[in-house]
């Protein structure tokens, strides 16, 4: 399912998670690409270090935002790599790992829901069903695990979790 946005928020959206994801060098280095730009090309624009450059291309390639064309020289037997933007793939990556986080806390809730457990060493935090299979006792230093009141993080669980319906909502809008 691709998702569609409108051009300009996109754009907003897509430099704030590229920001978000590789700072600053990695904003310059996206804003350096254009419509297609070898590392080379990337360095005259940007004044970073090559490896620096790569390092934060591969990091990109990674969650998406760009992508590559691999040529062979023939003459010499080197690649050269033109790198370009690719803002849609990224979002949807962006979107799924937002997701993703979302299922992670709901999970998380319900856990919170039925009860946790503690060490009173502050070894482990386990919901009901972990610490009954461990016979309440810490996995790790075998002292006796304690019922806590999860009334607060629950709480905070639940704003986050209000927090990422709003994110994925307004995603999905756009």
């Amino acid at each position: 399912m691709p998702l569609r946005m409108k051009k300009t928020s996109a754009t907003s959206e897509f430099k704030d998670f590229v920001k978000q994801v590789s700072g600053p060098a990695g904003l310059k280095v996206v804003n350096s690409i254009g419509d297609g730009a070898t590392d080379e090309t990337i360095e005259k624009n940007t004044r970073l270090k090559l490896s620096e450059i790569r390092s934060l291309l591969n990091l990109l390639q990674n969650y998406g935002a760009v992508e590559y064309n691999r040529e062979k020289n023939m003459t010499t037997g080197w690649f050269t790599y033109t790198w370009r933007i690719n803002a849609s793939r990224a979002l949807q990556k962006k979107l799924s790992n937002t997701r993703n986080e979302y299922l992670q806390l709901c999970r998380e809730t319900a856990d919170e829901g039925a009860g946790v457990y503690k060490c009173p060493e502050g070894c482990v935090r386990l919901p009901f069903e972990h610490a009954f299979e461990n016979k309440f006792a810490c996995p790790k230093c075998s002292r006796k695990l304690k019922n806590t009141d999860g009334s607060k993080e629950l709480e905070s669980l639940q704003s986050k979790l209000s927090a990422l319906e709003n994110i994925i909502a307004s995603q999905l809008r756009n």
